[in-house]
């Protein structure tokens, strides 16, 4: 709410909520005593001055819900109606309350609303006197925040620390607070400067007031730390309970979770309708961010946009993963490591609507862990056929089912998608929805995939199979097959094959692994049988099932009596070459399903030669786009006898014989 706090309200308002804004942000920034002191005193004369404007009702209602409202700059400034009701003076009260004072992690303690105009910074002995209240009065931990102001005059102090601290004692004397308010579970624990409550508090309430009352603060260094603190039903759950939270949590990840939370609960970044570029006061708040995750390099943060709930929802998720990579471009910029950030746009899905329509369109920080997210990565496969076609895209199906196995991934398959605008949607859809993988499986692909890489830089993309030797974008993979070694052992295969000395082709389009497989089988069978006569037809299509299986027919009837191809569309082939009882190799995946009778051998792609990198480097934070390639000598292609179909001895041994020449470079090959 904080971002929006002058929409819509009149000048005086307005401006005391910038000013309000401005020195929030000073104070985060650790400025000497003196002048730290001035700011909390201006800081209360302000909200001094906004509780009378709001008791004289002179501050307009909330504006409407959505990103559809007017802006802050074109609002109404007129006064609107009678005065607010209580609950809304207390909503500014808790907002202009809730400041933490000082530097990162090192502040000097929560700047609490006692009164009107009074307000106390709590330093340790504030802690300890809380403290000891409670254990004497009985009164429960969130007094601990009540504490009266000790001036007369409405304007606030800030306890003076010691030159020097004694932890070990100060460690003793919180034991002996904490045990005689009953918190028996819960462990103090020191490190180095720096004192830990490590443990279980009974109830949330409690648990609220402690972690108010033992900010991390500010007074001769020492500092109190209470990111292992959990509610005693959370440990029953998690198993963690006492000091044993000490060895399940990641302390790290906590407290900087913590010092996250605490900047944004002090100033959200909150945008303007419909916009995604940050404000001065947005990148100063960002440039705290910033300090603060260059002390956790090896952790892993995800920034998540949002936005309300008007406007198309296509049109909302892309707004809101603008705003995630703005706000990560900003930190990248300032020398945040990138990566360490990842983003998603999450749209509309957690919309307040109503009064909160402001905060809707916001940028939250989640800390996911070191060096990978949280859970499993999740991959999307926009393919051109059926993933059971048993040829191109049921390759990369299998192998994906293949990594499953080996590594926590979620995959989601959208397949038959084939036309050009109908791929680059479905894969900016994914973009959209953070996905940390997004494959185009297609080289006919491949110009839409790199306009949308460039569209979307944070996130990976691998397109295959790619022409290009080098590499094609920073975000993005280019995977290849080496297609003509195995098609070079399968096209001297079928010259051995044949009674006929005719070999029928039955080809796509002429570009890709399908022309170099058809390329390499041509080679084979040449080289092996001199004069075999290899006839090859495209026939301009992936997916003409008709086609192919005529194509077939007019191979057969022209004397070919050992046939292949390669794409989806090969199932109609296949069942040419029944008819005509031919033998048939396959490629791509193991076509020996389809004609068990038929198909002696197959190459099939294994992916997952290529995926295991691929994934690796989106894991640690570290993708950076490269060319990858899958072939005989690293296993990413191998060659698969049916069984149902055995070969002579001979020709096996033809087959092994050309198979472990191409993978030590020793033997016969394709050129």
């Amino acid at each position: 709410m904080a971002g929006d706090l002058g929409s819509g309200s009149t000048p005086d308002v307005r401006r005391l909520a910038a000013e309000q804004r401005e020195i929030r942000i000073e104070l985060t920034q650790d400025p000497s005593p003196s002048r730290r002191a001035a700011l909390i005193d201006r800081l209360a004369r302000n909200r001094q001055e906004l509780a009378a404007l709001w008791d004289g009702g002179h501050v307009p209602g909330p504006a409407g819900p959505g990103d559809e409202q007017p802006s802050p700059d074109t609002a109404s400034t007129e006064p609107a109606g009678p005065p607010p009701s209580p609950e809304a003076v207390d909503e500014i009260d808790v907002l202009l309350g809730e400041l933490t004072v000082g530097g990162p992690g090192r502040a000097a303690g929560p700047v609490v609303p006692v009164a009107p105009g009074r307000w106390r910074s709590l330093g340790l002995a504030g802690v300890i006197g809380a403290v000891a209240m409670v254990a004497v009065m009985g009164l429960g931990f969130l007094a601990w925040s009540a504490v009266d102001g000790d001036g007369e005059d409405g304007t606030n102090e800030i306890s003076a620390g010691a030159e020097t601290v004694d932890i070990d004692h100060e460690a003793d004397e919180i034991r002996l607070i904490l045990g005689a308010a009953g918190l028996t579970d819960v462990d103090v624990v020191v490190d180095g400067t720096v004192i830990r409550l490590v443990g279980t508090v009974p109830s949330d309430q409690q648990l609220d007031g402690l972690l108010q009352a033992a900010q991390t603060y500010e007074d001769g260094g020492v500092i109190i730390d209470t990111s292992l603190l959990v509610v005693g039903s959370d440990a029953a759950t998690t198993g963690s309970t006492g000091p044993a939270a000490l060895e399940a949590a990641d302390p790290r990840v906590a407290a900087l979770q913590r010092e996250l939370d605490r900047i944004l609960d002090a100033t959200p970044i909150v945008f303007s309708v419909g916009q995604t570029d940050l404000s001065e006061l947005q990148q100063r708040v960002l440039n705290n961010v910033a300090t603060i995750l260059q002390g956790y390099p090896e952790l892993t943060v995800e920034i998540l946009g949002y936005t309300d709930d008007l406007g198309a929802p296509d049109a909302n998720a892309t707004l809101s993963a603008e705003r995630a990579t703005s706000v990560r471009d900003y930190l990248v910029g300032l020398g945040v490591p990138a990566g360490g950030l990842t983003v998603a746009g999450r749209g509309e899905s957690a919309a307040l609507g109503g009064s909160l329509a402001g905060l809707d369109r916001r940028v939250e920080f989640h800390v996911v862990g070191a060096g990978a997210p949280q859970g499993p990565l999740r991959v999307a496969l926009v393919a051109p056929s059926a993933r059971n076609d048993l040829a191109f895209t049921q390759s990369m199906v299998d192998a994906l089912g293949v990594v499953a196995g080996e590594r926590a991934i979620q995959v989601d398959v959208r397949d038959n998608t084939f036309v050009a605008s109908d791929v680059a949607a479905a894969a900016r859809e994914y973009a959209v929805q953070g996905y940390d993988l997004v494959i185009v499986h297609g080289s006919q692909f491949g110009p839409e995939l790199l306009a949308l890489a460039a569209e979307y830089p944070d996130v990976t993309f691998a397109w295959g199979t790619a022409a290009s030797d080098s590499t094609v974008a920073p975000n993005v993979y280019a995977y290849q097959v080496a297609a003509e070694q195995g098609g070079y052992v399968l096209g001297a295969l079928a010259s051995t094959l044949s009674g006929s000395g005719t070999l029928g082709v039955v080809g796509p389009i002429e570009v890709g692994d399908a022309k170099s497989y058809i390329d390499g089988f041509a080679q084979g069978a040449q080289a092996t049988r001199p004069g075999v006569n290899v006839k090859v037809a495209y026939t301009g299509t992936f997916s003409d099932i008709a086609i192919a299986a005529e194509t077939a027919r007019a191979h057969t009837a022209a004397g070919a009596d050992v046939l292949t191809g390669s794409s989806q569309m090969v199932t109609g082939a296949i069942s040419a070459a029944q008819e005509a009882n031919a033998v048939w190799i396959g490629n791509q995946s193991d076509q020996s399903s389809l004609a068990p009778a038929n198909v002696v051998a197959s190459q099939v792609y294994h992916w997952e030669v290529v995926l295991r990198p691929i994934l690796d480097d989106v894991a640690s934070g570290n993708a950076n786009g490269r060319v990858l390639r899958a072939d005989l000598a690293n296993n990413g292609i191998a060659i698969t006898l049916n069984p149902n179909r055995p070969l002579a001895p001979e020709h096996v041994q033809l087959v092994e014989t050309l198979v472990a020449g191409i993978k030590s470079g020793t033997g016969p090959g394709p050129r």
